[in-house]
Formats: C-alpha cells, sequence, structure tokens
C-alpha cells in the first residue's frame, strides 16, 4: 500500500494523545520527503516538519476542524500538506536572510538498492539541482502529485489554487524540469537516442 493510501478514516470522537502520534507517524516520512525536495537542506525540512505538526496539535487540542469529529485521513493528510507548503513558501521568502546549513551532513537516506551508490548520489543531485530551476509552486505541483499521489485537486486545495491551475502547472513544470536535467545532463540525451 502506497503512503498516500492510508486507511480512510480515523475513529470518531476525541483525537488521542495515541490517536495523534500514530497519524503523525504515518506522515512523517512523506511530509519530510515533500519538505525536503521542496527547500533543498534535510535540517530546514525537519524544522519545517515539526512545526508542521506542532500547529497540527494545536488545531487537534481545540479540537478545530479537519480535526474535529468524523475524520477523514486523506483530508487530514491534505491539511498536513498545505500547512507545510505555506510555512515552506514563508520559508523560501526569507531565505536571502537566513542561510540554513545542514549541521548534520549524514543524515540518513533511503537509498536504491540496484543502483551503485555514486550513481545514485549523482542522480540525487542532478535531479535536485534541476528542481532548483523550478519555481516552489511547480516544485510543489510536481513533488504532490507524482510523489505523493494527490490527484490536481487535492493539489490545489494544498497550495491555494484550482485543480485547472495546478494541473497546467503540472503540466509546465514537468517540461521544464525535463528541458532543465536534460541540458544539465547531456549524457542522458545520448542515453535516450540509443
Amino acid at each position: 500500500m502506497n503512503t498516500h493510501e492510508q486507511a480512510a478514516s480515523l475513529p470518531p470522537g476525541p483525537l488521542t494523545p495515541a490517536l495523534f502520534a500514530a497519524f503523525l507517524e504515518r506522515c512523517q516520512r512523506p511530509l519530510f520527503t515533500f519538505l525536503g525536495g521542496m527547500v533543498e537542506n534535510d535540517e530546514q525540512a525537519l524544522d519545517l516538519m515539526q512545526d508542521t505538526f506542532c500547529e497540527a496539535w494545536r488545531v487537534a487540542q481545540r479540537n478545530a476542524p479537519p480535526f474535529d469529529g468524523g475524520r477523514d485521513e486523506r483530508e487530514l493528510r491534505r491539511w498536513l500538506f498545505h500547512v507545510a507548503y505555506h510555512r515552506t513558501i514563508s520559508a523560501l521568502r526569507h531565505q536571502r536572510v537566513i542561510r540554513w546549513q545542514s549541521l548534520d551532513a549524514d543524515f540518513p537516506e533511503e537509498s536504491v538498492a540496484d543502483a551503485p551508490f555514486e550513481d545514485t548520489v549523482i542522480e540525487m543531485q542532478a535531479m535536485q539541482l534541476a528542481l532548483t530551476e523550478l519555481a516552489p509552486p511547480d516544485v510543489a505541483c510536481l513533488l504532490l502529485i507524482v510523489v505523493h499521489g494527490f490527484t490536481a485537486a487535492e493539489a490545489g486545495q494544498i497550495i491555494g489554487a484550482t485543480a485547472a491551475a495546478v494541473a497546467k502547472r503540472f503540466s509546465r513544470a514537468k517540461q521544464r524540469l525535463r528541458e532543465v536535467y536534460l541540458a544539465q545532463n547531456p549524457s542522458e540525451v545520448e542515453r535516450m537516442r540509443l
């Protein structure tokens, strides 16, 4: 089961700390992946994720939507991604003022077992560099739709746009990402011709 195919809902009634913690546990990796794709720095992504989870707990404690009554887990996930997206955009706007630098260069990441380590690192760096050429809302659309399995309508709810606008942005972002990636990696163009 993919991370975006979670259980349909949480039990009705008050959201206990145990239920809340279990929900956040299921959302942690996908949210970190999304934030890491947006900010390029694992430390900053972890800070943004922690801020998002703290905001979620404050809302849950007030029993305010979407943490009230009958909870649809997909709706809760959209809410988390929405809050994380807006916190990220705010952080990116202030990036000129604050420069984030990791204090832990050896942050554990999942590796691809089939590819040699060097190839995996080079590929990740090339993709990350290509993503930096896109506007943050474009990166968000790509990550939300491709990596996290949200629909264009759900991604629109997260970033505050219509489904049609997200679909257009997604289409243009895919094309732009491909152009930038191939311009940075001419060997891939040759490999694709073979």
